[in-house]
Protein backbone atom coordinates (compact mmCIF):
# COMPACT_ATOMS: atom_id res chain seq x y z
CA UNK A 1 0.00 0.00 0.00
CA UNK A 2 3.00 2.30 0.14
CA UNK A 3 2.57 3.51 -3.46
CA UNK A 4 -0.98 4.63 -2.70
CA UNK A 5 0.33 7.25 -0.27
CA UNK A 6 1.66 9.16 -3.31
CA UNK A 7 -1.90 9.81 -4.45
CA UNK A 8 -3.68 10.72 -1.20
CA UNK A 9 -4.61 14.38 -0.81
CA UNK A 10 -4.58 15.50 -4.45
CA UNK A 11 -7.28 18.20 -4.76
CA UNK A 12 -10.44 17.35 -6.69
CA UNK A 13 -10.93 19.11 -10.03
CA UNK A 14 -13.51 18.13 -12.64
CA UNK A 15 -11.64 16.88 -15.74
CA UNK A 16 -8.37 17.27 -13.83
CA UNK A 17 -5.53 15.08 -15.08
CA UNK A 18 -2.54 15.95 -12.87
CA UNK A 19 -1.47 16.43 -9.25
CA UNK A 20 -2.71 20.03 -9.21
CA UNK A 21 -6.28 18.72 -9.50
CA UNK A 22 -7.83 15.43 -10.54
CA UNK A 23 -11.20 13.73 -10.97
CA UNK A 24 -11.95 10.04 -10.46
CA UNK A 25 -11.09 8.93 -14.01
CA UNK A 26 -7.96 11.06 -14.03
CA UNK A 27 -6.82 9.36 -10.83
CA UNK A 28 -7.50 5.87 -12.21
CA UNK A 29 -5.65 6.75 -15.38
CA UNK A 30 -2.67 8.22 -13.49
CA UNK A 31 -2.33 5.26 -11.12
CA UNK A 32 -2.62 2.66 -13.88
CA UNK A 33 0.09 4.41 -15.92
CA UNK A 34 2.50 5.23 -13.11
CA UNK A 35 2.17 2.05 -11.04
CA UNK A 36 1.19 -0.65 -13.54
CA UNK A 37 2.41 0.75 -16.90
CA UNK A 38 -1.11 0.49 -18.36
CA UNK A 39 -2.37 3.25 -20.66
CA UNK A 40 -6.09 4.02 -20.77
CA UNK A 41 -7.83 6.87 -22.64
CA UNK A 42 -8.31 10.23 -20.95
CA UNK A 43 -12.03 10.66 -21.85
CA UNK A 44 -11.51 14.43 -21.81
CA UNK A 45 -14.58 16.32 -22.95
CA UNK A 46 -16.74 13.20 -23.19
CA UNK A 47 -18.84 13.72 -20.09
CA UNK A 48 -20.28 16.30 -17.75
CA UNK A 49 -20.48 15.66 -14.02
CA UNK A 50 -24.22 16.39 -13.85
CA UNK A 51 -25.11 13.99 -16.70
CA UNK A 52 -25.47 10.81 -14.63
CA UNK A 53 -26.94 8.72 -17.45
CA UNK A 54 -24.23 9.88 -19.84
CA UNK A 55 -21.48 9.03 -17.35
CA UNK A 56 -23.04 5.59 -16.79
CA UNK A 57 -23.06 4.93 -20.55
CA UNK A 58 -19.48 6.19 -20.88
CA UNK A 59 -18.25 3.87 -18.12
CA UNK A 60 -19.93 0.92 -19.85
CA UNK A 61 -18.37 1.87 -23.20
CA UNK A 62 -14.96 2.39 -21.61
CA UNK A 63 -14.94 -1.07 -19.99
CA UNK A 64 -15.18 -2.58 -23.47
CA UNK A 65 -12.71 -0.10 -25.01
CA UNK A 66 -9.95 -0.86 -22.50
CA UNK A 67 -10.79 -4.58 -22.47
CA UNK A 68 -11.55 -4.60 -18.76
CA UNK A 69 -12.68 -7.99 -17.52
CA UNK A 70 -15.01 -8.25 -14.55
CA UNK A 71 -13.45 -10.10 -11.61
CA UNK A 72 -14.93 -11.35 -8.36
CA UNK A 73 -11.80 -11.11 -6.22
CA UNK A 74 -10.07 -7.76 -6.71
CA UNK A 75 -6.32 -7.26 -6.65
CA UNK A 76 -4.29 -4.07 -6.22
CA UNK A 77 -4.71 -1.94 -9.33
CA UNK A 78 -8.14 -3.26 -10.32
CA UNK A 79 -10.73 -0.63 -11.19
CA UNK A 80 -13.77 -0.48 -8.94
CA UNK A 81 -16.96 0.95 -10.44
CA UNK A 82 -19.39 2.56 -8.02
CA UNK A 83 -22.99 3.73 -8.09
CA UNK A 84 -24.13 7.05 -6.65
CA UNK A 85 -27.81 7.97 -6.43
CA UNK A 86 -28.68 4.92 -8.55
CA UNK A 87 -26.27 5.71 -11.37
CA UNK A 88 -22.89 4.17 -12.16
CA UNK A 89 -20.90 7.41 -12.06
CA UNK A 90 -17.72 6.87 -10.06
CA UNK A 91 -14.51 4.84 -10.32
CA UNK A 92 -11.56 4.14 -8.09
CA UNK A 93 -8.59 1.81 -7.71
CA UNK A 94 -8.34 -1.18 -5.38
CA UNK A 95 -5.49 -0.95 -2.87
CA UNK A 96 -5.54 -3.90 -0.49
CA UNK A 97 -8.85 -3.77 1.36
CA UNK A 98 -9.39 -0.12 0.38
CA UNK A 99 -10.50 2.01 -2.55
CA UNK A 100 -8.38 4.94 -3.67
CA UNK A 101 -10.68 7.49 -5.26
CA UNK A 102 -11.17 11.18 -5.96
CA UNK A 103 -13.97 12.52 -3.82
CA UNK A 104 -16.17 14.86 -5.84
CA UNK A 105 -15.89 17.75 -3.43
CA UNK A 106 -12.60 17.37 -1.58
CA UNK A 107 -9.55 15.38 -2.55
CA UNK A 108 -8.26 11.91 -3.21
CA UNK A 109 -8.59 9.50 -0.31
CA UNK A 110 -8.50 5.86 0.72
CA UNK A 111 -11.66 4.28 2.08
CA UNK A 112 -12.23 0.73 3.30
CA UNK A 113 -14.13 -1.45 0.84
CA UNK A 114 -16.13 -2.75 3.80
CA UNK A 115 -17.22 0.74 4.94
CA UNK A 116 -20.99 1.29 4.67
CA UNK A 117 -20.30 4.32 2.46
CA UNK A 118 -18.55 2.15 -0.14
CA UNK A 119 -19.72 -1.42 0.22
CA UNK A 120 -23.30 -0.85 -0.93
CA UNK A 121 -22.27 1.25 -3.93
CA UNK A 122 -19.83 -1.18 -5.54
CA UNK A 123 -21.08 -2.23 -8.98
CA UNK A 124 -18.08 -4.42 -9.74
CA UNK A 125 -14.34 -4.84 -10.04
CA UNK A 126 -12.55 -4.80 -13.38
CA UNK A 127 -9.05 -5.84 -14.37
CA UNK A 128 -7.27 -4.20 -17.29
CA UNK A 129 -4.52 -6.23 -18.89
Amino acid sequence: MTWAANYIGIPYKLHGRDRLGIDCWGLVRMVLKEQFDINVPSLDGKYEADDEEGVTDLIDETKALIKAEKVNTPLDGDIVVLRYLGYTTHVGIVVGDCILHASGVKMTALQKISSPHMMHRIQGYYRVS
